[in-house]
């Protein structure tokens, strides 16, 4: 039987920043579409949608998805994907609340792409430390991620 993870990620501020602009931001209002700035977001290696609901005290939606990979296979390919150009910015920080479910891995890799994401780059993980409650979490980009048409960025599940 494949085992199910669900991954929640609320982006009241799910932003691409420099200083305090905002270049792009995604509240799932409309779900894909961006509330700020330009960019695509997508969903990756077969996940779902779960739902988009208010999270308590949260003036943007969550957006969770299901059906990721059984754990024996496919680490590192199913979750979130945003692309957006960070043309003319520099000091790019990515930041976005998360928050799993009882079924999920407690782990998530966080990866970029300079070219469109024809190839990817770890950053980091977050050692484990998925939560049920939702927790922040803000990472700044190395400087090959500034003024770059062709930026990505992926929150994926690592088992």
């Amino acid at each position: 039987m494949r085992k199910l993870y669900t991954l929640f990620l609320v982006a009241t501020f799910c932003g691409f920043t420099q200083a305090q602009t905002t270049l792009t931001q995604w509240t799932f209002e409309n779900v894909t579409t961006p509330s700020t700035g330009t960019g695509t977001m997508s969903i990756i290696g077969g996940t779902n949608p779960a739902n988009t609901s208010f999270p308590s005290g949260s003036t943007g939606l969550a957006y969770s998805i299901k059906n990721f990979p059984n754990d024996t296979s496919n680490s590192g390919s199913a979750g979130f994907r945003f692309n957006t150009s960070t043309a003319g910015y520099n000091g790019i920080t990515v930041s976005f609340y998360v928050n799993g479910h009882n079924q999920s891995s407690r782990w998530q890799q966080y990866e970029y792409s300079t070219n469109g994401g024809s190839n990817w780059t770890i950053l980091n993980n977050n050692n484990g430390d998925l939560t049920t409650a939702f927790g922040l979490k803000s990472i700044t980009l190395p400087a090959s991620c500034d003024n770059n048409p062709n930026f990505a960025f992926r929150i994926v599940s690592i088992f």
